[in-house]
């Protein structure tokens, strides 16, 4: 029983050592790619790649204010849509009130034609 523990203690020992080893191996190769990559026309020709595509702080709030001015325009045209929509419903109720009246009236004047020819 002790010897099998010592055999257990050997191969994780064993498979330690591998895994460092190809460790080491992997990070080394890793750096040796990187650092033959990182040339100083590659890092000239990153660099124009990043300068053109940023933008400067005067560019970014001039974009910033035409957008503020942007939302401003659309909220004062909500606003007025707002307005329009209740003078609509407005209108309509306007309209059904008047229907009524019509329709109260006409059946007032019937009520009161065959009343009357009810009495001839």
């Amino acid at each position: 029983m002790p010897n099998d523990l010592d055999n257990w203690k050997t191969a994780l020992g064993g498979a330690g050592a591998a895994l460092l080893a190809a460790w080491g191996w992997i990070f080394a190769s890793t750096h040796r790619k990187i650092d033959g990559k990182a040339t100083k026309e590659s890092v000239d020709r990153l660099e124009g790649t990043v300068s053109a595509h940023t933008i400067t702080k005067e560019s970014f709030e001039q974009h910033c204010k035409s957008d503020e001015r942007l939302f401003e325009a659309i909220v004062e045209e909500a606003k007025l849509q707002r307005g329009h929509i209740a003078k609509i419903f407005d209108q309509m109720k306007d309209s059904e009130e008047k229907s009524r009246n019509r329709h109260d009236a006409t059946m007032t004047a019937i009520y009161n034609a065959t009343r009357n020819s009810g009495s001839d």
